[in-house]
């Protein structure tokens, strides 16, 4: 008989968002309604579990907690088991929320060695818990099955797959070599924010990645997995969960022109990140103001920042009049007690640099 299974990680609930300023609230609610979107579409496909491998909040406190609740027990009422281990972000030595009770049919693994839960026909799900924020023990050691027991065997993990010598690994790193030995059905893995598939021996093994984009490095389509076992074997349907853009832009300060003209024809409902580098041909905090002023309705986020190295106020080659100048103004900015006043030694700084030079001022 095929059972399936829908596979999600990483919903970072309750995540601040203070860069997106007075967005982050609406940020937040469309974060908890793609959360909904993922319970309906568990009931839609008729699945006989709910797999959640870790990070469900971006913090310990797990402010949502007992709205999360209500809606688990809803999904729950309706036949389908949750399966939920907490992750880095929600440790299990940190968050309450793992520690209290929960409704019938909602299984939390709070163990920090596989414990093994029964509830499906013909499947067993093992899951552990990340219990510290950081922990480098591998979770997959002394795991592995023997096929053909009549059962299907799924575990649930969030960790990190060792890539590289050079990446730090202390998020519960694990190889592909011990994916493989596990010999197990399905690893249901949590803690990268993008889709991979690191399958390996009989082994099918996948991150779903994040179901909503959390910052500006999370460009790639967002998914949840849909997992069916059979006789056949197991197939792994990715389903496309549309979700806001987050466009980061380059914008070159010796032609500004050209920013207006890309800014006004991008998709008014994403958030957009301007960089600013390059050589200033106006000033800087002038131009600043007039994009915000332009463009910070027209999108549902906007913000400008400035690279952090300005070639503007490099002083090579600029003579000993501009270079004193730039090196008194370096210090005064750097004295700047509040961004109001930092702002101002800025603006100072464009229009001496533009009067030195011989520019025109605007």
């Amino acid at each position: 008989m095929a059972i399936r299974i829908l596979h999600t990680a990483d919903l970072h609930l309750d995540r601040p968002f203070l860069g997106l300023g007075a967005r982050r609230t609406a940020r937040r609610a469309e974060m908890r309604q793609r959360f909904e979107e993922i319970l309906a579409l568990a009931v839609e496909k008729e699945v006989a579990g709910l797999i959640i491998a870790g990070d469900l909040f971006d913090r310990p406190a797990a402010d949502s907690g007992l709205w999360v609740k209500a809606k688990l027990k809803e999904l729950t009422a309706r036949g389908i088991e949750v399966f939920l281990v907490p992750g880095n972000h929600d440790p299990l030595g940190e968050c309450g929320f793992y520690h209290g009770e929960f409704p019938a049919g909602v299984h939390v693994f709070k163990e920090e060695s596989f414990v093994a839960c029964e509830t499906l026909p013909g499947v067993v799900v093992y899951g552990r818990a990340f219990s510290r924020a950081r922990q480098t023990e591998d979770p997959l050691t002394g795991l592995t099955f023997l096929p053909g027991e009549g059962r299907r065997h799924i575990a649930v993990i969030h960790g990190q797959l060792r890539t590289a010598p050079a990446v730090a690994e202390d998020y519960a790193p694990f190889t592909s070599a011990a994916i493989a030995a596990s010999n197990l059905d399905y690893l249901a893995l949590g803690h990268y924010h993008s889709f991979l598939d690191c399958s390996a021996g009989r082994t099918r093994a996948f991150y779903p990645g994040s179901p909503h984009r959390l910052d500006f490095g999370d460009r790639a389509e967002r998914r949840a997995l849909l997992v069916t076992l059979s006789a056949e074997g197991v197939e792994v349907e990715p389903i496309s969960l549309p979700d806001r853009p987050f466009l980061e832009l380059e914008g070159d300060l010796a032609r500004p022109e050209k920013l207006y003209e890309e800014l006004g024809r991008l998709d008014p409902r994403a958030y957009i990140r301007v960089r600013l580098t390059g050589h200033a041909v106006v000033p800087t905090t002038g131009l600043v103001a007039d994009l915000e002023e332009k463009f910070a309705d027209r999108y549902f986020g906007f913000e400008v920042v400035l690279a952090e190295e300005e070639p503007a106020y490099g002083t090579e080659d600029r003579g000993p009049v501009a270079e004193a100048f730039l090196r008194r103004m370096a210090a005064r900015l750097a004295a700047a007690g509040d961004p109001e006043e930092a702002a101002t030694v800025r603006l100072a700084m464009d229009y001496g640099l533009m009067a030195l030079e011989g520019r025109d001022l605007p």
